[in-house]
């Protein structure tokens, strides 16, 4: 009963505040009006397109860098800054131990062109700017039967001129010790360029970690793709969490949403009522052991499911790593018998490197 009165207060008081601030909603100029405040001051940075930055939030714009093109990323939290450099950079530079399969994977992470001193209190990365959709989008425009036959070549590890992949990606980014954090739809760009070849590309990396410990606290993720043991507020198997993750993030480019997602009966949204709501709702799923999420119907590619069902297990100690993923799921996705040859070669190369 407390907590039904307390709804109420909030709304009202929420309201009040949200009201009064209809005057800032939109801080970017209206036509013939006077340009806002510029955000950052960097030598060489022309603005074409800026979205603005909320409190907290990340402030980001299409930019031109002495005249190349870019997209601009400043935040004021240095340790996401750091965490998005430091990761970016250890990818461009790294080396999975195949050179071949080093440098096709590098491609599937978004590339950092620049970094910058601070500015107004933000700092900035100047990335690669990438014009293609995300996942999100791409996928809400495939029918069932195009998404059973191109969702496979995004999600499985495919090596050629043409079809590359974020499986791939995840293996030679846990191979550096570390994780994404944050894997989403809305953080996978598609290249579309070839409409029968997607090649997906991993971006916003704010959220990264290096594993140097067994069990460690997350830093970010997105209710709906975070799995159950994110919300006992203790330490997790980070590598376990980004397949969880993927998962996700499979299901839904499927359906069109998460397999998990409270919606809200609020007028306005409160972050911190949804968390507790939706860490209760994924705590009785942890301890019961048993998903509860509605099945997808709109995909008869039963390889696919099969990925999705073993990377949502909810059961940590029974999800497997990327890195342990079956050599013949990943045989079995595979659309043609090029690529399957192709599988079949590298793979034995591939597992032997893979901690």
């Amino acid at each position: 009963m407390r907590f039904s009165a307390s709804i109420p207060l909030y709304i009202a008081a929420f309201g009040t505040l949200w009201l009064g601030c209809l005057s800032c909603a939109n801080p970017l100029p209206l036509p013939g009006g006077t340009p806002p405040r510029r955000v950052v001051d960097i030598p060489g940075i022309e603005i074409e397109k800026a979205h603005p930055a909320g409190k907290g939030k990340t402030y980001t714009a299409l930019v031109r860098y002495y005249d190349k093109p870019g997209f601009l990323k400043c935040t004021k939290r240095v340790s996401a800054f750091k965490r998005e450099r430091t990761t970016l950079r250890a990818i461009h530079t790294g080396n999975w131990g195949i050179d071949r399969v080093s440098s096709k994977a590098k491609k599937l992470f978004v590339d950092l062109l620049e970094e910058f001193p601070p500015s107004n209190n933000y700092y900035c990365l100047l990335l690669e700017r990438l014009s293609w959709p995300r996942l999100s989008d791409y996928a809400s425009g495939l029918s069932p039967e195009k998404k059973d036959q191109l969702l496979p070549d995004i999600f499985v590890q495919i090596i050629t001129a043409y079809h590359r992949h974020d499986i791939l990606a995840l293996k030679y980014l846990h191979r550096l010790n570390r994780v994404h954090g944050d894997i989403k739809p809305q953080n996978i760009i598609i290249d579309d360029t070839l409409s029968d070849a997607p090649r997906a590309i991993l971006i916003d990396f704010d959220g990264a970690q290096l594993v140097d410990e067994d069990l460690k606290y997350p830093v970010s993720g997105t209710n709906g793709y975070r799995p159950p043991e994110d919300y006992y507020s203790r330490p997790v198997n980070l590598y376990k969490r980004d397949s969880w993750m993927l998962g996700a993030t499979l299901y839904s480019a499927l359906t069109g949403r998460p397999p998990y997602k409270h919606i809200s009966v609020l007028p306005l949204p409160n972050k911190e009522l949804d968390y507790a709501i939706m860490g209760a709702r994924m705590r009785n799923i942890a301890r019961s052991g048993t998903n509860t999420f509605a099945q997808v119907k709109n995909s008869h590619n039963t390889n696919l499911l099969a990925l999705m069902d073993k990377l949502l297990t909810v059961k940590v100690k029974n999800r497997p790593a990327v890195s342990e993923l079956d050599a013949s799921m990943m045989y079995n996705l595979a659309r043609n018998d090029r690529i399957r040859a192709y599988l079949s070669q590298l793979w034995s190369k591939v597992t032997a490197l893979v901690p």
